[in-house]
């Protein structure tokens, strides 16, 4: 959980840079559109990222074993983070070809952690169910085990009783 949160922080982090950061620095015309496009594809990565993380967490709050998602999401903010520091240094063919690594890197995985979270909570529906059905089942035999056993208490008891002669003792 401690994971998920440092990870949080370092997707929200990121997030709000790209969203504050201003994309047009002093640049040509001709480098304009190209600071554009990889502005739109480190947003683009920057959402994937989120929508990412977001599903994970879900599965992790579900119970999920997401140790593996949680690395690829740390390898997918370092592509996004390394983006971030191309575009500044106004290097834009690999600050787009970083945020296309970031949104490979993410690519299904929010599919596959809530498919994770969804087998999760189906496999604890069952665990629950297999818990109530056994221990009714237990129930019910140990009632019935329990009135046989007093059944054959009760006859021996009772037998031990008519069984037994009343003792005259003589008077002296």
């Amino acid at each position: 959980m401690r994971k998920c949160r440092i990870l949080a922080f370092l997707v929200v982090a990121l997030f709000f840079t790209s969203v504050l950061l201003p994309t047009g620095f002093a640049v040509d015309a001709g480098d304009t559109a190209a600071a554009i496009e990889a502005a739109a594809d480190i947003n683009e990565a920057s959402l994937n990222l989120n929508l990412a993380f977001v599903a994970v967490a879900a599965a992790e709050d579900a119970g999920a074993d997401v140790e593996g998602f949680l690395v690829q999401l740390e390898v997918a903010g370092d592509f996004l983070s390394q983006a971030h520091l191309a575009l500044r240094d106004m290097n834009y063919e690999d600050a787009s070809s970083l945020a296309a690594e970031c949104s490979k890197e993410v690519e299904g995985l929010g599919s596959e952690a809530t498919q994770l979270a969804t087998k999760t909570k189906r496999e604890k529906i069952d665990n629950l169910i297999l818990t109530v059905v056994g221990s009714g089942i237990g129930l019910i035999l140990l009632f019935i085990l329990g009135s046989m056993g007093w059944v054959v208490v009760r006859g021996r008891y009772y037998r031990g009783i008519f069984e037994m002669k009343p003792e005259v003792e003589e008077s002296s």
